[in-house]
């Protein structure tokens, strides 16, 4: 299991910190919500919970994002989908849920998703956002057990896919 990441990120040094959830290759909508909220990325910061990719028509306009330094991200269970398709090869259950952008790109376009998607196995799994008085973990879809120790390890299908949480919640 590869080691869990963390990042802490201290609050006071940013005017507004906004999470966004699951922004799924809608690059114009997030930037009209951005120019709504009067994001200034001098000064703000913009935390992706995952699952930046797919089903929407720009994915890699969003992917770009990484190279911004108002924007980071955890990694999503779409951009660990296309990482698997990327390393094994098999690719139907990202097509499945909507990995077929990538294939409507050119060679240098797909060449450039590839090479912002592997940025994932760098980029934390678990953002810590901390001020004086208060601590947010921001993980893509659950954090397992009810106390958050910054450092636990975790193995990333329960970050990613929370199995346990989902099928309780299903049995009431």
């Amino acid at each position: 299991m590869p080691s869990t990441r963390y990042q802490k990120i201290n609050a006071h040094h940013y005017r507004h910190i906004w999470v966004v959830g699951d922004i799924h290759g809608e690059y114009q909508l997030l930037q009209s919500r951005l120019h709504q909220l009067s994001f200034f990325p001098e000064i703000d910061l913009l935390i992706s919970v995952g699952d930046n990719i797919d089903r929407g028509p720009e994915s890699l306009d969003v992917l770009r994002l990484l190279n911004q330094p108002w924007f980071t991200s955890v990694k999503g269970n779409h951009e660990a989908m296309a990482l698997e398709a990327f390393e094994t090869g098999d690719g139907n259950m990202w097509l499945a849920s909507g990995g077929d952008w990538f294939f409507d790109l050119n060679d240098s376009e797909q060449q450039e998703a590839i090479d912002l998607l592997l940025k994932f196995h760098h980029l934390p799994h678990i953002i810590e956002i901390t001020n004086d008085n208060i601590k947010y973990a921001i993980a893509h879809a659950d954090y397992p057990g009810s106390e958050y120790l910054f450092g636990k390890e975790i193995a990333e299908s329960e970050l990613l896919w929370p199995v346990d949480r989902v099928q309780k919640s299903l049995n009431g």
